[in-house]
């Protein structure tokens, strides 16, 4: 990717970037009353996540798309350099990409 000439960089990854957290009800926002849900992606990888967002930060790689799946559900977000919710520095734009016989969570409004 250092050295593509690319507008854009699509990388075909297998398991979502994107955080899949949940906070314990009634805890307070602490980093420990964060719970992984799916410790099989990225998520359960934290140093190496770390160091693949550090790598592309430093070098100065813009314009990162990863296309990723293994979810059952389509979803899409900006991934950050830190791990804390809504802050630290875009890095990588994930979209997750289901089968197409699977459909996303309904959310009742």
């Amino acid at each position: 990717m250092k050295g593509s000439p690319a507008t854009w960089k699509v990388w075909g990854n297998e398991v979502m970037l994107n955080r899949l957290w949940a906070v314990m009800p009634g805890a307070p926002e602490t980093p420990a009353a964060r719970l992984v849900i799916d410790c099989d992606a990225w998520d359960g990888y934290p140093a190496h996540k770390h160091e693949l967002l550090s790598y592309l930060k430093e070098q100065g790689i813009h314009n990162v798309v990863a296309i990723s799946g293994d979810l059952h559900a389509f979803q899409c977000g900006v991934v950050r350099d830190n791990p804390a919710p809504a802050s630290g520095t875009p890095v990588i734009v994930d979209f997750v990409c289901a089968g197409i016989s699977s459909t996303s969570p309904s959310i009742p409004t």
